[in-house]
């Protein structure tokens, strides 16, 4: 089919972190065909919306095709839309998460100023995280269905730039799941019957937003809630966030020095226990969970990089095999594990969020080595070197 198959008159570039449903209904709309024809013509047989993410009735083989339809190469498609990994990595179900599914990225249109720059007019519905709400340089509120202007609220703003370096120094997806907790709780509080000090800041910004002519003005809704809630939300995410005050004893007063309140003027009916986040025993267990350095176990390979080797380890868990470290010794890119095959790792702790691995036998042989010497010392697995990995840290 490919072979009969040819780019589009307006082949539009996807937008980063576009919605599959969102690119292939202005890739139709552009080219003034069906959402339907355009589907059959890639072959998922199935019509998105707009902001529709899903790949489930997606084959290899449909990647090609849309490949040739926009004149874009395979690896553009995936960065700009990594859902798009998944129709890749066939025959690999690894299993999402509890706290994954939670907190999965919110669908929401992207700055109509920024896609209007780039030529766009129409509607582009992006996957993002709510640390992405805000677009700096058009000061514009992107996580609800209207984008307000922030100029009158500076203080949105560099809150959000301070929840950008707190999602850039916390792991994914949990500081996501602190995010969504918070906002349940500033929620709670702005519906709090008993008006707060902090209620004369939240209302002090909804005042500066205009008139919702649908809405009514005593009872705003979810969205200029949200807003209006948003730098109390991102404080007690990074208090949620910090190892150092997760499950603290008296949290509740440590959440009104962060907020600049005298605790018996926080909203009241909320106790420390419902503010110790859901999930935190489940952190615990998850952090656990994670391959240590120089544990031994088997993955199977579930795709080739330029770089080396992605490796799904039997926790689900998705690592990099570094082309230096499938061999001791040069491996052609040719001869490198099949895609599917199943190989001995060890692991390599952790760079950020990444899972580091590697299949040198030397590096296999030590690693033995160790456990055969009982060698349980953390001191010394942090310490120990190990390849071009020896600065990683040890999960």
């Amino acid at each position: 089919m490919n072979s009969r198959l040819r780019a589009l008159p307006v082949a539009l570039a996807p937008v980063h972190h576009e919605t599959i449903g969102s690119y292939l209904n202005r890739l139709a709309d552009a080219n003034h065909l069906s959402i339907g024809h355009l589907s059959f013509l890639i072959g998922p047989g199935r019509r998105h919306r707009r902001d529709d993410n899903r790949v489930g009735h997606w084959s290899p083989a449909d990647l090609p095709r849309l490949a040739t339809l926009t004149g874009r190469s395979i690896p553009a498609l995936l960065h700009a839309m990594p859902a798009l990994t998944a129709v890749q990595e066939t025959g690999v179900h690894r299993v999402t998460l509890a706290v994954e599914e939670a907190s999965e990225p919110r669908r929401r249109p992207a700055c109509r100023l920024c896609m209007a720059h780039r030529g766009i007019h129409g509607l582009v519905v992006r996957s993002t995280g709510a640390h992405e709400g805000v677009c700096h340089r058009h000061r514009l509120w992107l996580l609800g269905g209207n984008q307000h202007e922030l100029s009158g609220l500076p203080e949105i703003t560099s809150t959000n730039r301070r929840h950008r370096r707190l999602v850039r120094r916390h792991k994914s997806p949990f500081i996501a799941m602190d995010y969504l907790h918070a906002r349940k709780i500033t929620a709670l509080w702005f519906r709090e019957a008993d008006p707060s000090p902090l209620h004369q800041c939240w209302n002090r910004r909804l005042d500066t937003l205009p008139e919702d002519p649908y809405g009514d003005p005593h009872r705003p809704d979810e969205d200029r809630i949200e807003l209006a809630t948003y730098p109390e939300t991102a404080v007690l995410t990074s208090l949620f966030a910090s190892s150092h005050r997760r499950g603290h004893h008296d949290l509740r007063a440590e959440a009104a020095r962060r907020l600049a309140v005298a605790t018996q003027d926080l909203p009241t009916g909320l106790t420390d226990n419902q503010l110790t986040h859901p999930l935190a025993n489940w952190k615990t267990r998850a952090m656990a969970e994670q391959l240590t350095k120089w544990s031994v176990t088997d993955g199977t390979v579930i795709h080739h990089m330029h770089y080396g080797l992605r490796v799904q380890i039997p926790s689900g868990e998705i690592g990099v095999v570094d082309r230096v470290d499938i061999d001791d010794n040069y491996v052609n890119p040719a001869d490198w594990p099949a895609i599917g095959s199943v190989i001995t790792v060890v692991g390599a702790g952790y760079a950020g969020p990444q899972l580091r691995l590697s299949s040198r036998p030397s590096h296999l042989d030590e690693a033995r080595a160790r456990m055969a010497a009982d060698h349980d010392s953390t001191t010394q697995a942090e310490t120990g070197k190990f390849g071009p990995y020896s600065g990683v840290r040890s999960s």
